[in-house]
């Protein structure tokens, strides 16, 4: 082999590690963003959870509001008096089912965004792995070559 071919089989090895050297660091920043989505889903489904376990909560108390105040009758007052607690207790349940629908709503906009990093996170794995494998074949071509 002359001397000129050997010059030009290092330059393509060169070429070909500088190339490697480019897909390490976008594996690199890849993985790095990857990581802060896992997080971000990881602190979603926590927040999720803990929705979850203050809307039992609620419903408990919910429960528990309503069975207190069907204890009490039309004969322990009545009138004007009747009235101001019906109008109260009407409150005070229209109240806690707008908190209701407001965590069910928050728990909708939560998963979904879960959903979507997922995707995010599933993409960035998928490209990570195609990288990986570009690596392999560039190195089983430097090996060819020297």
């Amino acid at each position: 082999m002359s001397s000129k071919d050997k010059a030009a089989k290092q330059l393509k090895i060169a070429a070909k590690r500088k190339k490697i050297s480019g897909i390490n660091g976008d594996i690199s920043a890849k993985r790095a963003s990857q990581a802060s989505i896992d997080e971000k889903i990881e602190d979603l489904k926590e927040a999720a959870q803990n929705l979850k376990t203050l809307t039992a909560s609620l419903n408990d108390y919910k429960a528990t509001l309503d069975s207190e105040l069907s204890k009490i009758d039309d004969n322990t007052f009545k009138g004007d008096r009747r009235k101001k607690y019906d109008e109260k207790v009407k409150d005070a349940k229209t109240s806690l089912n707008t908190i209701k629908k407001g965590h069910a709503d928050n728990l909708i906009t939560i998963n979904k965004k879960i959903v979507e990093l997922q995707a995010k996170s599933d993409s960035l794995g998928t490209s990570i792995s195609n990288l990986s494998l570009s690596v392999s074949n560039l190195n089983l071509q430097i090996a060819a070559l020297q």
